[in-house]
């Protein structure tokens, strides 16, 4: 399969996927991952090198705020005991 073959082919399964997941209401991760295997083993699509490097970078990238957010919070003392942390600042949260 030609490379812009294969854009062509992820390109609709990612449309499908948002027009799914809006008609469903489900979260179009899900039905993006599911599309993404029916398609592969249809279509015989492989991973790209370059494509799991930027899958992982942007794993690590996505999860770490989480990971930040919590911590600091805990080590501070300074949660405001509703899971805000002390990163995300409520509007509510000026007069507490």
């Amino acid at each position: 399969m030609e490379p812009i073959q294969r854009a062509a082919v992820l390109a609709a399964v990612v449309l499908i996927a948002s027009m799914a997941s809006v008609e469903l209401g489900v979260t179009v991760a899900l039905i993006e991952l599911t599309l993404g295997v029916v398609a592969g083993n249809v279509f015989g699509l492989q991973s790209q090198e370059w494509l799991d490097f930027i899958a992982a970078f942007a794993s690590i990238v996505l999860t770490s705020p989480g990971w930040r957010r919590r911590d600091r919070g805990s080590r501070s003392g300074c949660d405001h005991g509703d899971g805000r942390g002390t990163w995300f600042q409520h509007p509510a949260s000026e007069n507490d």
